[in-house]
């Protein structure tokens, strides 16, 4: 596995997947003792964007994005944790008052159901595309699978804890990690 970065936010914004981003910040942060392993960031109104880079330019292969989440139950709208690119070419969409989960692939989505995390809760979640099938898993259990060799190429940049242009993530993010295999083993 090559792990492309790795963003644990243990009272740092450092990338500890040895391949040294360039981390810039804007908005307000918090850092939380809470986190599942006893640390974790709350981006509160603020994003963390981390520098541009080939190795964002995936394609149609394999990749994963894992880390751990917790959406607050009184944020009332929809959630971006982390996006790839302006045009959504890889992202996340949590709508916390129906517990579901939306996948972004070049601007467009599928939704994989309701109900599938708790608010005020960690909770692991893993995107993982290998051999031209998504699979979307919540704790290790897989809650939902479609066919996509779609390229990932985003113009843009990446955001974490927010969406490129807004949409700030209110909870928490922690171990927030993108490797370029289709990694099953958290």
């Amino acid at each position: 596995m090559s792990t492309k970065l790795l963003l644990q936010f243990n009272n740092s914004f450092h990338d500890g997947s040895g391949n040294e981003r360039g981390i810039t910040t804007s908005g307000y942060f918090a850092f939380t003792d809470s986190g599942p392993f006893g640390y974790g960031l709350e981006p509160k109104i603020g994003k963390v964007d981390v520098a541009d880079s080939t190795d964002w330019q995936i394609g149609s292969g394999d990749f994963t994005v894992d880390f751990w989440a917790m959406v607050q139950s009184s944020a009332g709208r929809d959630q971006y944790p982390f996006e790839l690119g302006d045009n959504r070419e890889l992202s996340l969409r949590f709508l916390d008052y129906y517990g579901r989960i939306y996948i972004y692939m070049n601007g467009s989505y599928v939704y994989t159901a309701d109900n599938v995390f708790l608010n005020d809760t960690w909770f692991h979640v893993a995107l993982i595309r290998s051999s031209g099938v998504v699979r979307l898993f919540i704790n290790g259990s897989q809650v939902y699978e479609y066919s996509n060799t779609v390229d990932i190429l985003p113009v843009g940049g990446f955001a974490v804890g927010n969406r490129i242009s807004g949409s700030y993530w209110m909870g928490g993010i922690a171990e927030f990690r993108v490797c370029d295999t289709a990694e099953m083993s958290w």
